[in-house]
Order: structure tokens, then sequence, then C-alpha cells
């Protein structure tokens, strides 16, 4: 925390660089490390912002964790032949890092090593690494090149794309990376394409059968995807804010989709879920404000909580009997929807689950149902008229009006056998 400091120059009797010892010295701009350092501590440089290129000696084996993290101005580094381990974190925020050789001697490229470097443009990495964690290129948005050496046992490049030879699975991919066809990949991993901002389209080759965590997120300027048969699962985050993707065919053979998978795709006008999906799961049309109609098929049993919260331009939902919950939240602030029909297997309606559709004429619940959450309509200005079936225990939990604030409601209606509730 020496902010003044510009200029060091290490003796030839320092043999360790110890954690945190020039931590946020954000005047240094020139350290010279003598022949005799072996180490660089955890954090030893981190946030030294000003330091823009450094010469790191062949005696060195080990670079910590955080050892050169959010070096904002740090451009060139070559890392030396001796060593054998890059911590996590290591260079995490190097934003003007524009290119990378990681030597034959490293075995292992923790979590974060490379992530947010955002001016990386080519990498290649040497035949002795044997472990590259899933984020270890997280967020490279100008990464163009990515090479392997070709006698590396355990990684191979092919279409500058990094994969895991044995288990098929695309590690990293790039804003030009073109997935081989050869059967080399059979899964892409979680994080792969994340952040890829120049990505307009890209084929998923026929013979994957998984898309990993987060594997598109945030890819801005993806507007054209092919997702082939062989897929059976669509991972938690797969497409997250893909705003400029506007169709999406979801292969019959997809029998999962995870959380939040299309949340904030705000370009995505119609979706087609196929038979095989059980679950609608949380958040995952989320913020799909131009989502205009969505079919529910007869194999979904649930619609999990926000999973259509905020899409604004929907219409109308037909919530089928086969579902048994309506989760929370899971059609607030829909406000162009007008008809909902909620099926006769629904037996929860969730907290808030249709608040703040205000334009919410029409609603069927279905005999089925059993409980209707705590301000589940709250905010239907223009629902008039409400039909409570004899299925019915509870109208909101905890003391809470289910119809809060319905201002143009004139009458809600219980059926006459109910046992638990009454009109009067």
């Amino acid at each position: 925390y020496c902010t003044s400091l510009t200029s060091v120059t290490l003796g030839n009797d320092v043999t360790n660089i110890d954690r945190a010892a020039f931590i946020s010295c954000k005047a240094l701009t020139d350290i010279v490390i003598p022949e005799s350092v072996t180490n660089i501590g955890n954090s030893a440089f981190s946030n030294c912002s000003s330091l823009a290129n450094i010469v790191i000696p062949e005696s060195v084996t080990n670079i910590g964790d955080f050892a050169f993290s959010n070096c904002t101005s740090l451009a060139n580094v070559k890392i030396p032949n001796n060593v054998t381990s890059i911590g996590a974190s290591a260079f995490y925020c190097c934003s003007k890092l524009t290119n990378m050789v990681i030597p034959n001697s490293v075995t292992s490229i923790g979590s974060n090593v490379f992530s947010d470097c955002t001016a990386l443009t080519s990498v290649e990495i040497g035949s002795g690494v044997t472990n590259i964690d899933n984020s270890a290129f997280r967020n490279c948005s100008s990464l163009t090149s990515v090479q392997v050496q070709v006698d590396n046992p355990i990684y191979h490049s092919n279409g500058n794309c990094l994969i895991e030879t044995e288990s098929k699975t695309l590690i990293f991919g790039c804003n030009n990376s073109v997935i081989p066809t050869d059967g080399s990949v059979t899964s892409i991993g979680k994080y792969a394409f994340q952040n890829c901002s120049s990505l307009t389209n890209i084929t998923i080759s026929d013979g994957i059968t998984d898309i990993g965590y987060s594997a598109f997120s945030n890819c801005s300027s993806l507007a054209d995807i092919v997702i082939p048969e062989s897929v059976t699962n669509i991972g938690d985050f797969a497409f997250y804010n893909c705003i400029s993707l506007t169709n999406v065919k979801i292969p019959n053979n997809v029998t999962s989709i995870g959380g939040a998978a299309f949340s904030g795709c705000t370009s995505l006008t119609n979706v087609v879920i196929p038979d095989g999906v059980t679950e609608i799961d949380y958040s995952l049309f989320e913020d799909c404000v131009a989502l205009t109609s969505i079919i529910i098929p007869n194999s979904v049993t649930v619609i999990e909580k926000d999973a259509f919260r905020d899409c604004i331009s929907l219409e109308s939902i037909i919530i089928p009997d086969c579902i048994t919950k309506v989760g929370d939240y899971s059609f607030a602030g829909c406000i162009s929807l007008t008809n909902a029909t909620i099926g006769n297997g629904v037996k929860d309606i969730g907290g808030c689950a249709f608040s703040e559709c205000s334009a919410l004429t029409d609603l069927i619940i279905g005999n089925s149902v059993e409980n209707i959450g705590y301000n589940a309509f709250c905010d239907c200005v223009a629902l008039t008229n409400v039909k409570i079936p004899e299925s019915v225990i509870e109208v909101g939990k905890y003391g809470n009006n289910a119809f809060k604030y319905c201002s143009s409601l004139e009458s809600i209606l219980v059926d006459e056998n109910n046992p638990n509730l009454s009109s009067d």
C-alpha cells in the first residue's frame, strides 16, 4: 500500500516475493526481479494498476493466486519455462494483456487465471498442461485464437476451440470459433462462450448432447443458433442475456432446460418447448420482453418461480391440466396478459404469481386448486370478476390478500360446495 512507490530493484539475496508484498502499490511502474527468486506469492502485485511491463526470471517456478490481478496497465508478460503452477485469478482483470504463451512446464491453470482479460487476443497452451479450470478464460471477449501444443495428452485445439480430449468437452471458445463436426465434441462446457460479444452465429454440431451452465450467456450479438436433435440437456443460464436472439427451436430430445436458460433474451419472440421437458425451471424466460406466446406441453408438471416474470408482451397463457404447481412470481409483471386459464391439475398458485398483470380481464381457476398464494393477483387492476372453485382451502397465506389492489374487482364468487370458504 505504498501508493507513491514508483520503482523497485530487488537484490540477489531475495528468493521469495511473499504474499501481498506489493499489493496496491498503484504508482509502481517498474520492478527488477533477480534470478534468485523462485516464488511470486499470492496477491504479490495485486492492484498495481500502473505496472505496464514485468520480466519474470527463469528461476521462478510458482506464480501464486491473484499474483497480478487487477494490474490494469500490464500489457506484456512472458511466463518462464520453469513455472509449473499458475494460481487462481493470477492475471484476473489484466485488461491490457494482449497475448499469452503458457510454457510446457506449466501443469495447471487454475480458476479465473485470465478471466476478464478483455484485450487478450491469442493464447498458446503448452504440452504439459493437464488441468485447465472451466473459468480460466472467462470473459475474454477479444480472444480470437486458441492453440494447444499437438503433443498435449489431455487437451487439443480445433477451430479455435479448446477441447478436453477424453471427455469430448469444449472447454472454451471465442468469437470466431467453429465447433468441430468430427465427433471430437459431445458437450459444450460451462462458461465456454460466455461474453463472446462479437459472436453472431454458431452451429452446434450433431452429436453434442449437453450445453453447459452459462455456455453462451451474454453473447449479445448472437442472433442465430441451430441446436441439433442430439442435444438432451440445456444448462442453467445457457443463453442468458443473448439480447439479439430472435428464434430458438428446442429439439424434441431435450428433457431438461435449466433455470434462467433464456432469461433476458429480449428479442426472443416465440419458443416451442418439446414434449420431453417436465419442468419449466426458475426464471427460464424472465425478462423476455418480446415473447408473445408460449405453448406448454403436457409433459410439464411444474412452473417454477419467476419463470415468465416481466414478459411484458405475453398476451395469453393456458396452463394445462398436467401442471400441479405455479410458482411464486411466475407471471408477475406480464402487463399485456389479458387471458389466463389455470388447468384442473394445479393445486398451488404461488405468491405474487400473477401480480401486476394489469391487463388481465379473463381468469379461469381450475377446480383442483387448493392454495392461492399471498398477493397472487395483486395489482391486477383490470380484473372485474373472480370465481373460486370448491377445491380451494386457503386464499392469501399469512393474512395477505390474494387480490390486493384489484381496483376494478366487483365480485368474488366462491363455489357453493366449497366447505372452507364462502362469498359472504
